[in-house]
């Protein structure tokens, strides 16, 4: 929304039990020619080597697992039954097997708070920024439905309710989300008029 773009650290390596998993569904799918794709082969191949794994890796690698999760209720999946083993297995362990499944759950979640937390700092440090940057007693403008408007900051409201004079309504202003009264001004020349935004509208003149 404001142009910031995060860049968050990269790099997840593969535990020894995913490394053991991956090393066996390739065995497994090179003794009966099945299971898997040329996708789940490169990604075993990784895995096995413990190569550092993306952000957006760790992320298919979890949904693959969501995904196919089910296939464990499925034919030949356990040694001794029948089918076993199945393409499904063979396809689980090249991406890791339940080692893998968890791990990447682990590292998905993380990333993903990781994420929100930059977001609302991020956001936060903005609005901060931005109510630094608009002062009692500056001039301001801002878009109205008749266009763009202007005037002069008369209060900054961030702790609480203020009641606009003259009128039925209430602005809320915050530490990280403040308010603003502002006088218009038409013309160069300031009115009777008394109007409330918050902060993060306004253009500093």
């Amino acid at each position: 929304m404001y142009g910031i773009i995060f860049n968050m650290a990269e790099g997840h390596t593969p535990t020894d039990s995913m490394a053991s998993n991956a090393r066996r569904g390739l065995a497994l799918r090179k003794e009966y020619g099945r299971g898997g794709t040329a996708v789940g082969v490169a990604r075993a191949r990784d895995i096995a080597n413990k190569a550092s794994l993306s952000n957006s890796t760790v992320m298919r690698m979890h949904s693959f697992f969501s995904r196919h999760r089910v296939d464990k209720k499925g034919k030949g999946w356990t040694a001794g039954s029948e089918g076993y083993p199945s393409n499904g297995l063979i396809a689980w362990l090249l991406w890791g097997g339940d080692s893998g499944a968890r791990w990447a759950e682990s590292k998905r979640n993380a990333i993903v708070n990781a994420r929100k937390n930059l977001w609302v700092d991020s956001n936060f440090s903005f609005r901060k920024s931005i109510s630094k940057a608009i002062k009692v007693g500056q001039m301001v403008s801002w878009n109205s439905s008749g266009g763009r408007a202007e005037g002069k900051v008369l209060r900054i409201i961030n702790n609480g309710k203020y009641s606009v004079p003259n009128s039925s309504l209430t602005i809320t202003g915050t530490p990280d989300d403040p308010a603003a009264a502002i006088r218009v001004y038409r013309n160069g020349e300031p009115t009777d008029t008394i109007v409330g935004h918050k902060v993060k509208t306004l253009t500093a003149k």
